[in-house]
């Protein structure tokens, strides 16, 4: 993947953030399913390190 800076890409190397699930029902999914599921992906990327918490 290329990165508009190339030091940005070294420093994610390695990095993996844990699994999230896929939504089990994804035609009958509500807002608060697909509100959750975003939730734990952001929860997995920071937790990864590899964004920041705001």
């Amino acid at each position: 993947m290329a990165y508009l800076n190339e030091g940005a890409g070294k420093a994610r190397e390695g990095r993996q953030a844990a699994a999230v699930a896929d939504i089990a029902s994804p035609g009958t999914a509500t807002a608060a399913d697909c509100a959750n599921k975003i939730n734990a992906l952001l929860a997995a990327l920071r937790a990864a390190g590899l964004i920041k918490s705001s």
